[in-house]
């Protein structure tokens, strides 16, 4: 399990979530993966100090993984960019359903709970806002390692948590995602966690 803790969140606020300075919003109501742009402030606006700006967030809906669905299907397709320095080449990472080792079963199975704590700050449910962090940190990660013991590269990107009143970040954790070396680059896992 990832090391997670909200602990370090003070409740009573209202939150929103940000990575690289794109707001999340969750979705409307309960259709999975429909968004609806809510400005803040009238949409971009600008503080003493710095501009903030929403994100309208359009979500392919993850395929449905049955007891008796393959470990190769495909769940989601994520786009991931060009990191020069590991000379990655910019493609899709595919999330597999997998089994309890990677895909979409194991990130259900281990960091589902994770997910849904972190999600249920800003008002989504686990599936979407791990959806929408995947897709963030994939497209503008913060780092990028080459893990040769795993065989994965590593995707890291900071989630602040900000208080909409004050505009102050109260928290930041981090979205962790892995994709396999091999020539699918399938996404391996994804999780949240405190550093």
């Amino acid at each position: 399990m990832a090391e997670f803790d909200l602990l370090d969140v003070p409740s009573g606020f209202t939150y929103e979530a940000l990575i690289n300075g794109e707001v999340y919003t969750p979705p409307v109501g309960n259709i999975p993966g429909v968004y609806e742009p809510v400005p803040l402030r009238g949409g971009t606006t600008t503080s003493s100090t710095e501009t903030h700006s929403t994100m309208s967030t359009t979500t392919t809906i993850w395929a449905a993984c049955g007891t008796f669905d393959k470990e190769s299907k495909t769940v989601r397709t994520f786009s991931r960019n060009y990191v020069s320095y590991l000379n990655l080449a910019a493609g899709n990472s595919p999330l597999k359903c997998g089994n309890n080792n990677y895909g979409y079963r194991h990130i259900k199975l281990r960091h589902s709970n994770d997910w849904g704590s972190l999600g249920g700050l800003v008002g989504s449910n686990w599936r979407d806002f791990a959806d929408w962090s995947i897709n963030q940190c994939l497209k503008w990660p913060s780092s990028v390692a080459n893990n040769g013991t795993r065989n994965t590269y590593e995707f890291k990107a900071p989630i602040q948590i900000r208080d909409k009143r004050t505009w102050k970040i109260i928290s930041t954790k981090y979205c962790n995602v892995s994709i396999s070396r091999g020539s699918s680059r399938q996404l391996i896992t994804a999780f949240p966690s405190s550093k």
